[in-house]
């Protein structure tokens, strides 16, 4: 039987330990790398329509077909009510990833001027919105709106005088794509203000578009999350 003195049995514990520490570290990043993708990159929610069956320019690369261009793709956004940091977030972070197709937002009818010049230098079509009171029933007229989403119940976009306006930006948004003649490409609709861009989402090699494409909240916004609790609990009765 081999007798290790105090000196050896320490130096061999000191040996394991540190090999037990490395796993760790080893583990540790590997879980802090998906934690940073899941938690701080950022999460675009839109949808992605092809208005014709005819994609933009495409190379095929294998079994897949890739984009090489986005001269006739179109970026929509339904931006009423911000301010010029906001639109140069969007706009400017969307033109800086090489992005050179349209992109067209629907905006206030009171728009600031200096953020009318600053769209209209970053080659965006404005469309300046009309408000409407709304006939769809969901408010009473007479009570004096108590809170942001009330006040939401009772504006409406013409001539969608039956949508509350978060609703009704879908149709409009559908209306000023189809009167976009060179407007040929992918379509993708998507929130302004909490949106920038990394890269060209229709750029050199991004995967071509089929069909509607609709993308999920973060991983963390499920049925349970305040945002999307109570709709879910008002429409289906589901808690």
């Amino acid at each position: 039987m081999m007798v290790r003195s105090k000196g050896q049995k320490v130096a061999v514990s000191l040996r394991l330990l540190l090999v037990v520490l490395g796993l760790v570290l080893l583990v540790g990043i590997s879980v802090g790398a998906v934690l940073s993708n899941l938690l701080f990159l950022p999460t675009l929610n839109f949808s992605i329509l092809q208005k014709h069956s005819i994609p933009c320019s495409t190379v095929q690369n294998g079994s897949s077909l890739k984009m090489t261009d986005s001269t006739n793709a179109t970026v929509m956004g339904f931006a009423t009510g911000y301010g010029l940091s906001d639109y140069k977030t969007f706009v400017g972070s969307l033109r800086k990833s090489g992005f050179r197709g349209h992109v067209i937002l629907a905006v206030s009818p009171t728009i600031d001027e200096e953020s009318m010049a600053y769209l209209k230098s970053r080659k965006v079509t404005v469309v300046k919105v009309e408000y409407v009171p709304c006939t769809h029933g969901l408010f009473n007229e007479t009570k004096q709106a108590q809170d942001e989403h009330e006040e939401e119940l009772k504006t409406c976009v013409a001539p969608y005088d039956k949508l509350k306006a978060r609703w009704g930006r879908y149709p409009f948004l559908r209306d000023l794509l189809q009167k976009c003649s060179t407007c040929t490409g992918p379509v993708l609709i998507t929130d302004v203000r909490d949106t920038y861009f990394q890269r060209d989402p229709f750029g050199s090699n991004q995967s071509q578009v089929q069909g509607l494409q609709v993308f999920q909240e973060h991983v963390k916004m499920t049925t349970q999350h305040w945002l999307v609790e109570w709709p879910v609990r008002e429409c289906k009765n589901v808690s």
